[in-house]
């Protein structure tokens, strides 16, 4: 990780931890997801029919 290396590295700190936090589903993201769901639905039906 690059950020971790940079706090070893450049600013001499001994010990990092890094945490990565889930943001919380934006509205475009949840929109979003909801499309690639209709679009794997379709997909799916449309493999079934083949």
């Amino acid at each position: 990780n690059e950020v971790a290396r940079f706090a070893k590295d450049v600013l001499k700190i001994k010990n990092v931890t890094i945490e990565v936090l889930e943001a919380a589903p934006t509205p475009t993201q949840e929109l979003l997801q909801a499309i690639l769901s209709e679009l794997q639905g379709i997909h799916q039906l449309l493999k079934e029919r083949s």
